[in-house]
């Protein structure tokens, strides 16, 4: 019997470090795609143009589906919510 409750400790214990990790993860790619987007923004406006992602051919190809209220520009929420969907860390199953 103490070894079962020894072993469901340790399986618990185990669970709540990946999750902790997972959540670190999570929060790192945030981070990064924040910073991405600042270093894009060159003027600082909260919006990307065209012109500011002429030089990332990944951004360039996908700038019309990451304007999402089709108006020229892509703007800090439509970027964020778009790239931590894209790249956020899969969920083990």
């Amino acid at each position: 019997m103490k070894a079962w409750v020894a072993l469901l400790t340790a399986i618990g214990l185990a669970a709540t470090a990946s999750a902790g990790d997972r959540e670190k993860e999570k929060h790192e790619h945030s981070a990064q795609v924040e910073a991405k987007f600042k270093a894009l923004d060159r003027d600082a406006d909260g919006q990307l143009s065209a012109a500011e992602v002429r030089k990332d051919e990944t951004l360039t190809s996908q700038f019309a589906s990451l304007d999402l209220n089709i108006d020229g520009l892509v703007s800090r929420h439509e970027y964020l919510a778009k790239m931590d969907v894209a790249r956020q860390p899969k969920e083990p199953r």
